[in-house]
């Protein structure tokens, strides 16, 4: 009966330090689950795992540089413009790049135009910060109203920006200031 006893002491003993283990495991598993969604632990001071709605204004400063302007064919102008665009709201930072436009028309009449864009973007994105590359593309209208996708490469973040993809909309008056909106997320 005694060894009866040991043995089933011991089992409990056993069986209770691996309910410990587990506790133990589980709680911590908890933990690091439950600080990665608050944004604690894992590098995103403000924000958790899932996908953001964002938003915002910008304004666009053309230059450095003068923009150049090639005609290709009678209804076809290849532009070359340099521009920065300074973002606020739910980005903060700034991005400089040069773009490709291909303007539909002779070069000094107006005309619809596509343009293609690539930089790095470097500021906050909801109080975290850091680098991204991009790809924006897009069109402008004959009133001279312009609305492209910047394109978050994923691959490309830095800092406390690492595992950021998604995509924004910009629009406004070509050339000038606007606004944005987008769907992010943090890996």
């Amino acid at each position: 009966m005694e060894v009866a006893k040991a043995v089933h002491h011991s089992v409990v003993v056993t069986l209770s330090g691996l309910a410990l283990v587990f506790a133990a495991t589980g709680a911590a598993h908890a933990a690091k689950r439950l600080g990665h969604i608050t944004g604690q632990g894992n590098g995103h001071d403000r924000h958790d795992c899932g996908y953001h709605e964002v938003s915002g204004d910008f304004v666009v400063t053309e230059g450095p540089g003068f923009p150049g302007a090639k005609p290709v064919a009678d209804d076809l102008c290849l532009i070359e413009l340099p521009a920065t665009f300074t973002l606020q709201g739910d980005l903060d930072g700034d991005f400089f790049t040069v773009f490709e436009i291909e303007h539909y028309g002779a070069c000094d009449e107006y005309a619809e135009e596509y343009f293609y864009a690539e930089g790095t973007y470097k500021g906050a994105v909801l109080g975290a910060e850091g680098t991204f590359a991009f790809s924006f593309e897009g069109t402008i209208d004959l009133q001279g109203q312009a609305t492209g996708e910047l394109i978050i490469d994923p691959s490309s973040t830095t800092d406390g920006l690492v595992g950021l993809d998604g995509s924004l909309t910009l629009s406004g008056p070509a050339g000038v200031s606007g606004s944005y909106t987008g769907e992010i997320s943090f890996d």
